[in-house]
C-alpha cells in the first residue's frame, strides 16, 4: 500500500470516527433535557446530537420535539435525533427514518402515545396488538402542540382551543 492510500485510509477513518452520534443513555440515573425526569424506560428514551457533537438525552419523544421548539437547540444546530426503537428497548434509530404508531392504549411518559419502530413488519405487528394508526415524522411536532396545547394540528402557532361548553 502506498504512503498516499495510508493517509487517505487514516484521514476517512478519523473523519468517521469524528461524525457525532446518539450516546449511550443511563436508565435509572440520565435525566430528560427537557422536563428533568429521570429516563426510565427503554422503550421511548430519545436523543438529540448536535453539529458539535453534544448530546441531549430526553424521556419522551414530546420531550425532544418540544425542546427544539422552544429553543433549547437552534433547528440549524441539531445533526440527527434519535429514538427508540419500542420492539427492541435500548435501541436508538435515526427519527427520520422510524415508522411511527399513534395509538391510545400504550400508556408514554407524556402520554402522546407515540411509538418508534425500525420497521414497517415491526409497526404492523405493534398496530395490530395495540391499535391505532401510522404517522408521519412531519407530523409529529403538531401532535405534540395538540396534546401539550390544546392546539389544532396544522395549526401551528395558533392559541389554544377554548374549552367546549
Amino acid at each position: 500500500m502506498t504512503a498516499a492510500a495510508v493517509a487517505a485510509l487514516l484521514a476517512a477513518t478519523l473523519l468517521a470516527a469524528c461524525e457525532p452520534g446518539p450516546a449511550e443513555i443511563a436508565y435509572g440515573k440520565d435525566e430528560c433535557a427537557a422536563c428533568r425526569m429521570r429516563i426510565t424506560d427503554a422503550r421511548f428514551a430519545s436523543e438529540l446530537v448536535t453539529r458539535r457533537g453534544k448530546v441531549f438525552t430526553f424521556d419522551a419523544l414530546e420531550c425532544l420535539l418540544g425542546f427544539v421548539e422552544r429553543g433549547g437547540v437552534a433547528e440549524d444546530e441539531v445533526h440527527s435525533r434519535w429514538i427508540a426503537d419500542f420492539a427492541k428497548p435500548g435501541r436508538l434509530i435515526d427519527a427520520r427514518s422510524a415508522r411511527w404508531l399513534r395509538t391510545g392504549t400504550v400508556r408514554t411518559p407524556m402520554g402522546l402515545g407515540v411509538l418508534a419502530f425500525s420497521t414497517d413488519a415491526d409497526l404492523e405487528q405493534a398496530r395490530s396488538r395495540f391499535g391505532g394508526v401510522a404517522v408521519a415524522w412531519d407530523q409529529l411536532p403538531a401532535l405534540r402542540r395538540e396534546a401539550v396545547m390544546g392546539e389544532r394540528p396544522g395549526a401551528a402557532g395558533a392559541a389554544p382551543s377554548a374549552p367546549q361548553r
